[in-house]
Formats: C-alpha cells, structure tokens, sequence
C-alpha cells in the first residue's frame, strides 16, 4: 500500500472527486508516496505585498526510479468542447447544465508540475531532475470522455471513472 501524506480519514477528504482518487491512491504498491493537497510557494508576486503567492497540487504521485506526477482532480462529469473544459452541473431545481470551468484544469497540473521541478533544482542544486514528470487529469466521476481534445494533451494522461482500479 502506498504511503499517503497526510493519511487521513475518509470523511476528511471534502470533495468527492478527490476521495475517489484518494482513495485509489491507497491501493497503490509500496514503493509510491502521495502526496494530497501538495502546497508550493509561486515566483508569482502576491497581489497586496512581497509575499509570493501559494499554489496547491491536488496530488503529486512520486516513485523513486520513475519520478512523479501532478494530478488535477476534479469532480462531475466533464466535457471538452469549444476550446474548453466545462463541467455537467445540476441546479437547485433538479436540472442539468453545463458551465465552463472557472480555471482550465490541464494548466492546473502544468503550472504546479513546473514549479515543484523549479523548487526541487533550487533546493537540490541540481540544474536536472534525474527521472520522469508528467502532468495528468483524472475526472473520477466521468465514465467517458466527450469533446475533442486538444492536441497538446496526450489522451493518456488523462484518467476516468475506470481508470482508478488500475493506477499503477
């Protein structure tokens, strides 16, 4: 069983979408170490001083002889389609609509996969990371993926419903 920080109870994990893959997580072998609601600090300025802004990774999956990956999880059934993700939401009256996503979930992962390898050169010295980085979605909640994705985004980093029985 993979080594989860922090371990916690179920019912601490607010968002259904992320206890989904939380929960996936733990079924991984030994040798992984997750990390969930991974925070960084950002090169960004903070708006009101000089404090620099604070990221979060949803989760940052890290083997020792592979490397790691950035997962941006997010919950509901989404969709890909006219150059953004949008998500399928039901309103207070029992109907169904889809919104666009506040923030593009792929950028997510992109940004908080650069600046954990920036912060790794910086505190190891290094001007390299020895292994692999990878950034990747998964959407616990969608049973198949709509909408044309764009080609930037290799299909395989991106996981579904399905896909959290076999992380590994």
């Amino acid at each position: 069983m993979a080594r989860i920080i922090p371990d916690l109870p179920a019912q601490m994990v607010q968002n259904d979408g992320e206890l989904m893959f939380y929960s996936a997580c733990r079924e991984l072998p030994d040798e992984y170490t997750v990390f969930y609601g991974y925070k960084y600090r950002t090169n960004a300025p903070y708006e009101h001083d000089d404090l620099h802004s604070i990221g979060e990774a949803d989760f940052v999956i890290v083997h020792p002889e592979l490397g790691y990956v950035v997962f941006e999880v997010k919950q509901g059934n989404i969709i890909y389609m006219g150059g953004q993700w949008h998500e399928f939401k039901l309103s207070r009256g029992g109907t169904h609509h889809t919104r666009p996503m506040a923030k593009d979930p792929w950028e997510q992962a992109q940004r908080a996969m650069w600046t954990i390898l920036e912060r790794y050169k910086e505190k190891s010295g290094e001007s390299r990371f020895p292994l692999r980085i990878r950034a990747a979605l998964c959407f616990p909640e969608t049973k198949k993926l709509s909408g044309v994705l764009p080609d930037h985004i290799d299909p395989k980093s991106i996981f579904l419903y399905d896909d959290l029985h076999n992380l590994n």
